[in-house]
């Protein structure tokens, strides 16, 4: 089992990955034209055409970062090369989707193969009654998180860095169980770390849908290798720790079912939209954000002490 070292080496080489892999990304994507313009609906509060591929910077940083735990004999977490593959297809996905627009239905359709192939490799919730329930379970987590991340990433920094803090409460979460899949946390950890100085307000990048999907999904990894024990009160946890996200995307949901809307449609009514209509700056509303997933990661730490056998 990986121990502290092996934690704090992935966290390192994200950090450093990412802070060097993402001015080339901005580079590339405007020499390219890999870029995103406002549109004329309004959901797109950015000026000017922005790189959209921090996503793939953020992917080979954590490559990176990881890449040493296949070399490192009985260090890689199990079903590490089934999480990369799926990781990879959701970035390739996501690229496609920034550049040619992708169908909800497609898109939907990726997202549910991704969630199954998952648990078909081994990498699923353990904790509920019966293996029938415990895949579904898993394939909701997936699914749900990755349309989670990609609707809060509606401004500069906002899912990149409460993404951050809940790494954080992940690997908090990994170091009490000393689990393997700590290394993960760490790395996404790092990855993000080194990202956000180029993602936060005024941002010179942004992460795409190639990255809020494969956020989304490495957080639901996450969650999901939590909880992988009898035990229900690492998803419960879990849950605390990504509840920014969630209450979001359930809110969403909630209000555009009231409205008769698509659910399939954005529009700019969610709890930052509010805020920033409020008179605090991108800033301010990023920080409020980050504080609320501390405290969540606070409760889940808690709320896994107390009731963890």
């Amino acid at each position: 089992m990986l121990g502290a070292p092996g934690v704090f080496s992935s966290f390192a080489l994200g950090v450093v990955a990412a802070f060097i892999l993402t001015p080339a990304a901005v580079l590339l994507a405007r020499k390219k034209g890999l870029c995103d313009s406002p549109d004329a609906e309004g959901l797109k509060i950015h000026r000017g055409a922005m790189p959209v591929i921090g996503g793939c910077a953020v992917f080979l940083a954590l490559a990176g970062a990881l890449l040493p735990l296949f070399v490192r004999e009985g260090g890689a977490p199990r079903g590490l090369a089934v999480i990369a593959g799926c990781a990879l297809f959701l970035v390739v996905l996501g690229v496609v989707d920034d550049l040619h627009e992708l169908s909800p239905g497609i898109r939907f359709l990726g997202h549910l193969m991704v969630g199954v192939a998952l648990s078909l490799g081994g990498v699923r919730i353990g904790s509920l009654p019966g293996e029938a329930l415990n895949v579904a379970c898993t394939v909701v987590v997936v699914v749900g998180l990755i349309n989670a991340l990609n609707l809060l990433d509606g401004m500069d920094g906002l899912a990149s860095g409460v993404a951050s803090v809940s790494s954080l409460g992940f690997l908090g979460l990994f170091m009490l169980q000393q689990n393997p899949y700590g290394v993960v946390a760490a790395a996404l950890l790092g990855a993000l770390l080194g990202f956000l100085p180029y993602n936060v307000h005024p941002a010179r990048i942004f992460l795409g849908d190639n990255g809020s999907t494969l956020i989304g999904f490495l957080l639901a990894v996450l969650a999901i290798s939590v909880s992988s024990g009898p035990s229900v009160a690492p998803l419960f946890a879990s849950l605390a720790i990504v509840s920014v996200p969630v209450f979001d995307t359930g809110w969403a949901i909630v209000r555009r079912v009231r409205g008769g809307r698509s659910l399939f449609i954005g529009d700019r009514e969610h709890f930052y939209d509010r805020l920033l209509r409020r008179g605090l700056t991108q800033r301010q509303v990023a920080a409020v954000g980050y504080g609320l997933s501390f405290a969540g990661s606070i409760a889940g730490w808690s709320l896994y002490l107390l009731c963890a056998p």
